[in-house]
């Protein structure tokens, strides 16, 4: 609902600023009573009948995490196409892309014997390889850059458990510094996050080559696996999945490199193995790692389903939100939470009978998060815009989903204010619901980098950041969702997608 208090060409919305529609000269669904009705229908059925609960229980705690290229990925990609044609949603269909070699992890334990008895936190690192059964071995820290062809710490490594990672402590242990939510204040504070420079870009693909070519002199020289350190929560003894480490293409090929087998440590664990061999006290470390390469498949699959629009029905409004998630958790929130309330908008405007003017449609991607050295990450995104390259520029306006659990309380303005400020204001009569408006500055997103750079106007939305720091752990799981937010969220985008799919006119 609009509040009356005027400032100038701003209308604020509930104390906030929101563009009026006489400053942008933008061209608003007319606000007759069957649009305000509609939207009031959205709000009821959204809220009081919603499905998010059980989708996102379904999604993590039965189906679990879904790694691209993995039977799990392909159970969700069914699964969300099953439940699409339940809620009434048209074309529902799976669309193929190449991704390459899957990965299971099967099982994990770790254990330190020397110099006393110790189980150790621990996975396996993504891609990683196997062990044959429990192997024993003395650790050995090997920074990346001392091993030469003629080093004599070479022959240390046969046998060897090669720790890869320094471990001294150069912050506080532990340092929550994460909001639950943001402040009215901070949705409207300019806020930017500056993209690596290509340069940068060139040096961090290097490092990672180095890196690669170093695990696999590691491999030849018969170490038996590397162990890497979790810098994430330590003191929480919370395991990022990935380190952020990009997977080279050797490895995802069919019938390509088999992978030495690596472990992501808890940090605390880590550090315990680390200061002994510092101090030069021998460590015998225990791995027995099961995982499994998957390559009958390679192809993977986006789930794509639309609520056909009428009279401009060549024209797309479309949320998107990717489905894969890493292994370490359930992925509840990085991205189930995303895709349900996708969903869950498609599902309230076919439940209260809307009738767009543009079609709106859903994507749900596979692989936005692994990355490899030629591509980073957005593989199922990336392959839907190119297989649909020709229908891009009748795509008005694509939202993406991936920031969690938290309500949304506005729009990222993404340099491109016009067209921002069009979307708050449709977004500005659910600002008891928390909405508040554009925010100023650009985020660097996920999969809605895929469709600003094909020239479609793309935006995220400002979500609270609630549970952020589970992304990419093993905490990310449905424990962490907070179901009345999700809830808001699917209001506020099916709301939002059906304003734009009846205004007259493209965005700016």
């Amino acid at each position: 609902m609009w509040c009356p208090k005027m400032a100038g060409s701003l209308i604020l919305l509930c104390g906030w600023g929101i563009p009026a529609a006489g400053a942008s000269g933008v061209s608003l669904p007319a606000q007759g009573a069957q649009y305000e009705s509609l939207i009031g229908a959205i709000r009821q059925e959204g809220l009081n009948r919603s499905h998010i609960a059980e989708d996102l229980r379904y999604l993590a705690d039965v189906i679990g995490p879904r790694l691209t290229g993995t039977p799990a990925m392909d159970r969700a990609n069914e699964w969300a196409a099953d439940k699409m044609r339940a809620y009434g949603l048209s074309e529902v269909r799976l669309e193929e892309w190449y991704f390459g070699r899957g990965w299971e992890e099967l099982a994990y334990s770790g254990r330190m014997t020397a110099p006393f008895v110790k189980p150790l936190i621990g996975r396996s690192v993504a891609w990683a390889g196997s062990t044959g059964g429990p192997e024993a071995g003395p650790a050995l820290f090997l920074d990346t850059g001392e091993l030469g062809e003629d080093d004599p710490l070479a022959e240390q490594v046969r046998g060897a458990w090669v720790l890869l990672d320094p471990a001294e402590r150069d912050r506080p242990f532990y340092e929550n510094d994460m909001p639950l939510r943001w402040t009215d204040e901070e949705v409207l504070r300019r806020s930017v996050e500056v993209p690596r420079t290509p340069e940068e870009a060139l040096a961090e693909e290097q490092r990672f080559r180095r890196e690669f070519a170093s695990r696999r002199r590691l491999a030849g020289l018969g170490a038996r696996g590397v162990l890497r350190r979790s810098r994430f929560r330590e003191s929480l003894g919370w395991l990022e999945s990935i380190l952020g480490e990009e997977i080279p293409p050797e490895v995802l090929e069919v019938g390509g490199v088999e992978p030495l087998p690596q472990v992501l440590l808890a940090d605390a664990d880590y550090a315990l193995v680390y200061r002994n061999l510092r101090a030069g006290v021998p460590v015998t470390l225990e791995f027995d790692l099961r995982t499994r390469l998957l390559e009958q498949d390679p192809l993977s699959y986006n789930t794509i389903g639309e609520l056909p629009g009428t009279d401009l029905a060549d024209e797309v409004v479309m949320i998107g939100a990717h489905l894969d998630s890493w292994h370490g958790g359930t992925g509840a929130l990085d991205d189930g939470a995303g895709s349900v309330v996708a969903m869950e908008a498609m599902r309230i405007l076919a439940a209260v009978g809307a009738r767009p003017r543009r079609t709106i449609r859903v994507g749900l991607w596979s692989g936005e998060e692994p990355e490899r050295l030629t591509h980073r990450g957005l593989f199922g995104s990336y392959a839907y815009a190119k297989a649909h390259a020709d229908e891009l520029e009748r795509m008005m306006v694509y939202f993406n989903l991936d920031q969690g659990t938290g309500r949304i309380r506005g729009i990222w303005e993404q340099e491109n204010a016009p067209a921002a400020r069009v979307i708050a204001e449709i977004m500005a009569p659910l600002s008891d619901l928390g909405v508040v408006g554009m925010k100023p500055g650009f985020y660097v997103g996920s999969d809605d980098i895929t469709f600003a750079e094909a020239g479609v106007p793309a935006f995220s939305f400002v979500q609270d950041p609630m549970e952020w720091g589970r992304f990419h752990t093993e905490m990310d799981t449905f424990d962490g969702a907070s179901i009345d937010d999700l809830k808001q969220a699917a209001v506020v985008v099916a709301v939002t997608a059906y304003g734009l799919a009846m205004r007259e006119g493209r965005l700016p």
